[in-house]
């Protein structure tokens, strides 16, 4: 069972997002109380957060002080999951994979081997702001949840991050990623770039029953659809001793060129692009340089999914 609470995401590039919860301003305008304007009830707000409203006085249009913009929430997405006991992942932002990839993706067990069949109501709420992913057997045929972002909201750049308690035990394989939002399964559904071209950013991933936590970021040999260090990826563990039945926030700082992640705020590896070679340091410090030639397909939009 992975229990995932408060995945909250702090953007800088989803303009219409940001158009959304950021209050309007017009900062290049001089407001001043008194001032002469020309549209009545007319509203602007000022860098400062002031809002002026164009009144009637006597027969003048003057500008009044008439309060002061709430200060914006620093998230421009976030997810709480604090919805009643029961309630699926909000199809708003979330798409359940079902079955074994094949019928919607023509990915046969998720190119993996897993074994399990999704299901969209194995993860729900449970009353208590988490949102629990849970993994049954019946009759033989394990069950268990995928769920994903694709088609519904991509991030670009920014601070991502999710408070996850991930489960106990071997035999699962808890993932907290994301794949480029041009992602093409193999069936071509949807997208034009297939794995591992489109990219793909593992925030969290349990690793050897849960005894390693590793955060990768993976993508092609150049002027080939080989994965990185055959499949390996650029990876680095995350050194947590208690992850299984604990909480604890998962994320990345992503800019142009560079990936940092983290967990609980530290700094667990940053990936930086520094020109042929994707230079891998921890505080600063170089410990691996991987020549990437020209490839980097992680500066573009991504989508999140969590299983």
């Amino acid at each position: 069972m992975k229990q995932v609470r408060k995945i909250s995401v702090l953007l800088g590039l989803i303009v219409t997002i940001c158009a959304i919860v950021t209050p309007q301003s017009s900062a290049s305008i001089k407001i001043k109380a008194g001032a002469k304007c020309t549209k009545l009830n007319q509203k602007v707000t000022t860098s400062s957060r002031d809002i002026f409203q164009c009144k009637r006085v006597g027969r003048n249009l003057v500008w009044k002080l008439v309060g002061k913009a709430p200060v914006p929430s620093p998230y421009l997405w976030r997810e709480e999951f604090n919805l009643p006991a029961g309630t699926l992942p909000n199809p708003t932002n979330w798409t359940a994979l079902l079955g074994n990839g094949w019928d919607q993706l023509g990915l046969w067990a998720f190119g993996t081997g897993e074994l399990e069949l999704n299901s969209a109501d194995a993860a729900a709420t449970d009353g208590t702001g988490n949102l629990v992913i849970s993994t049954s057997k019946t009759n033989g045929v394990w069950t268990s949840a995928r769920y994903w972002t694709q088609g519904n909201l991509n991030f670009h750049y920014g601070k991502i991050e999710a408070r996850i308690k991930m489960p106990v035990g071997s035999f699962n394989w808890p993932a907290f990623w994301m794949l480029g939002s041009n992602y093409a399964p193999p069936n071509w559904a949807f997208g034009n770039k297939g794995w591992p071209m489109c990219g793909e950013i593992d925030i969290a991933e349990g690793l050897h029953g849960n005894e390693n936590y590793s955060s990768t970021i993976h993508a092609n040999v150049q002027g080939t659809q080989r994965p990185w260090n055959s499949g390996g990826g650029l990876s680095a563990p995350s050194n947590l001793y208690d992850a299984p039945g604990n909480y604890h926030t998962y994320g990345i700082r992503w800019q142009p060129n560079e990936i940092t992640f983290t967990v609980d705020g530290y700094e667990i590896v940053t990936n930086t692009k520094v020109g042929r070679y994707v230079v891998q340091t921890i505080s600063g410090f170089e410990f691996n340089r991987f020549d990437a030639g020209t490839v980097w397909p992680l500066n573009q939009p991504f989508f999140l999914i969590i299983n």
